[in-house]
């Protein structure tokens, strides 16, 4: 039987869904669909090649937000659906990191962010600073909850306790603050002397 590029993608979002990232191995993938391993590099010519597509369809996920509001409050609302997408997918900052790391990603999530702070009427330099911000803090925070989360399901680290939606809206007022801040993205003043 022949496989397709969306058979390969949709297995490789269950056995992702069920086991994590740590299971989504290519021998693993070539099992679920019973095929040999070397039958999926017609399609997918690495581990690194199929989590960038699986993190570009989970960032594809992330609702636009309404350009009725303010800039600021726009990037927040991005910033927060990121997360919440994130979240709903096992190990999704972890597969959006590695996907980032390997310059696979093609999500104009980035580009889209950029836009917006540019609307906020800040230069192309402090937007770009900007997005590379926001994107870092927003994954690696999210990294965190889900490896924290998991674990403590293995009992390996106790369970957090407190609002977790507060804390993380709190830590994202402070990175807007940086981004709506006049002065940042500006070179520091050297030290007299």
């Amino acid at each position: 039987m022949a496989i397709r590029r969306q058979d390969i993608l949709a297995a490789a979002q269950r056995i992702l869904s069920e086991y994590g990232l740590a299971d989504l191995t290519m021998r693993r993938l070539a099992a679920e669909l019973d095929v040999q391993p070397g039958a999926l590099y017609w399609h997918v010519p690495n581990k690194q090649a199929l989590l960038a597509e699986l993190a570009d369809d989970l960032l594809a996920r992330v609702p636009e937000p309404s350009s009725r509001r303010r800039w600021d409050r726009q990037l927040t609302q991005l910033a927060t659906d990121l997360r919440t997408t994130l979240l709903g997918q096992r190990d999704g900052a972890e597969v959006v990191s590695a996907s980032r790391a390997s310059s696979l990603d093609t999500s104009h999530l980035g580009k889209r962010i950029v836009e917006i702070v540019q609307a906020g009427g800040h230069t192309h330099a402090h937007a770009s600073a900007s997005r590379d911000a926001l994107l870092h803090f927003v994954i690696g925070y999210t990294f965190d909850e889900q490896s924290h989360a998991l674990m403590a399901e293995h009992g390996a680290a106790p369970a957090r306790f407190g609002d977790s939606d507060a804390a993380y809206a709190a830590a994202l007022s402070v990175v807007i603050a940086g981004v709506r801040a006049p002065t940042a993205g500006r070179a520091a003043p050297r030290p007299a002397g």
